[in-house]
This record gives structure tokens, C-alpha cells and sequence, in this order.
């Protein structure tokens, strides 16, 4: 399965990488004052309207060709096995996704040391969404009818952004 994977996965990161790469020269503006990491992360839209979008996409497309060798996976492997190295699989994938994403914006804006406690809390629940996300990608190979299912992780990435973004903003205030 991971061989499978590996040629998707470096074409992902290539395309990836240089979408990243143009979203932080073109998009952030450090001509603005006091704009660093944690700012831009909770004030830009282009981190969820385009890069986070690609990795949905990313994870779907991951999602669709293990169902079209689903059958034979799991005469050879078994399920939980599959479930294990899918979700392994998964994780890695959220955390080069994560790793790429805020080294670029930490070199191009850098970081307010003040701020690295909710930069940490943010990560962690970053990662929480793309791991539910990666979650309901498994649900196109589970059902037959799984192709509807690419809605639910945007809906929840712009939830993500719009809504408990700017809840953690005014927690991070009080604290």
C-alpha cells in the first residue's frame, strides 16, 4: 500500500511545496505592521481556501485508490492492519503538510515569542482537524456511495478557520 502511495505523495509535496512557496511570496505582506506567524495564520484566508484544500483533495485521491484495491488489501493484510497503516500513513502525511506549511510563513514573517503558547495550541488542534479529516477520507472506501463524504472535511476546514479560530483567539485573551 505505501508503494502504492509513494508516487502520489511526491507529486502532492512537489505540487504542494511550490503552491506554498507562491502563497507566501505573493499573499503575505510584511509591509503591514506587527504581522508575523500567528497573525498571518489567524487573519489569511489563503492557508484555508487554497493549501488546506489541497491536502483534502491529496487525502481523497489517497482515499480512492486504496478502494480500488480495497478487496485485495485486505485478503492479504486485513482490515485492522489496513485501518493502522492508512491512519500512520495519514498522520505523516498531516504532519509534513503541517511542517512545510509554517516553516514557510515562520522564514518569510518569522514568530512573536510571546505568542509560541497559543502557536503550540494551534498546531495541536490543527492536526486534531486533519486527523478527523483524514477520518472521513476512510469513509470512501468503507461505503459505496463515498464520494460524497470530500464535503464534510472543507466544511470542517472552514469551520475550523472561521469559527473555532477566532474562539481560541478570545480564550488565549482572557488566559
Amino acid at each position: 500500500m505505501i508503494k502504492l502511495l509513494k508516487k502520489d505523495r511526491l507529486q502532492f509535496l512537489l505540487i504542494f511545496i511550490v503552491t506554498n512557496i507562491f502563497c507566501a511570496i505573493f499573499l503575505l505582506s510584511p509591509k503591514s505592521p506587527k504581522i508575523d506567524l500567528i497573525s498571518s495564520l489567524t487573519s489569511t484566508n489563503y492557508i484555508t481556501l487554497i493549501l488546506n484544500n489541497i491536502y483534502i483533495f491529496y487525502m481523497f485521491k489517497k482515499a480512492k485508490k486504496v478502494k480500488s484495491i480495497y478487496d485485495k488489501i485486505i485478503c492479504r493484510i486485513g482490515k485492522k492492519k489496513l485501518f493502522c497503516k492508512y491512519i500512520l500513513n495519514g498522520i505523516v502525511d498531516i504532519l509534513v503538510f503541517l511542517f512545510i506549511t509554517y516553516l514557510t510563513i515562520y522564514l518569510k514573517l518569522g514568530i512573536n515569542i510571546k505568542l509560541m503558547n497559543f502557536f503550540i495550541i494551534f498546531l495541536f488542534f490543527n492536526f486534531i482537524n486533519f486527523l478527523i479529516q483524514e477520518l472521513f477520507s476512510m469513509l470512501i472506501f468503507l461505503t459505496k456511495k463515498g464520494n460524497k463524504y470530500i464535503v464534510i472535511p472543507v466544511i470542517m476546514n472552514l469551520v475550523f478557520y472561521y469559527y473555532f479560530i477566532p474562539f481560541l483567539i478570545k480564550i488565549m485573551e482572557v488566559v
